[in-house]
């Protein structure tokens, strides 16, 4: 569930049988000015995504949908008993004012999680250019060059191998040497 705050395992939004009012995590989301549903809303999963810097990648229900008059459930619910009752026209227009200002609160939050995605999108893409380089730092500081090293054997091979022939030279005793 991605507009429920901290409580992701279960439908954050419902609707209460007896008084058809749309609740959040069960608080009512018609009075603004519940410290439970305040509480509630400033509620937002954040991500350690580098050092020192942290993001939001939750997006609240209370902040999406609104609260209090601007809730767009009650919004749309009142709209539909000024239909059913034959509410004027200029009772009407009202309605669409405040449809108009949740749609825009909609398109606003939409913005702030494209810019979101956009900023994760980019340290990513900056974190894999950085694995890069330091892998390559890396392979410059404790890597070995393999011509020079190769070399440096063959040449410690070549003494080597002549200490035991000089060794073997200088040593080369015989049954009649040992007799005298």
């Amino acid at each position: 569930y991605i507009f429920g705050g901290y409580n992701t395992s279960s439908a954050p939004f419902s609707v209460d049988s007896a008084t058809g009012k749309v609740l959040y995590n069960g608080i009512d989301m018609s009075d603004a000015t519940n410290g439970a549903l305040i509480a509630e809303g400033s509620q937002n999963i954040q991500y350690e995504i580098g050092f020192n810097m942290k993001t939001d990648v939750s997006m609240n229900g209370t902040k999406l949908f609104g609260t209090g008059d601007d809730n767009i459930y009650n919004l749309m619910d009142n709209l539909y008993n000024a239909l059913e009752s034959g509410a004027s026209a200029s009772e009407l227009s009202e309605y669409s004012n405040k449809l108009l200002d949740a749609q825009s609160r909609t398109l606003s939050n939409l913005a702030e999680i494209g810019g979101k995605t956009n900023r994760l999108k980019l340290m990513a893409n900056r974190y894999s250019v950085d694995e890069v380089n330091f892998t390559e730092i890396k392979s410059k500081v404790e890597d070995i060059d393999v011509a020079e090293t190769t070399v440096q054997w063959q040449t410690a091979m070549a003494v080597y191998n002549y200490a035991l022939k000089i060794g073997s030279s200088i040593l080369q005793a015989s049954l009649v040497d040992y007799m005298n």
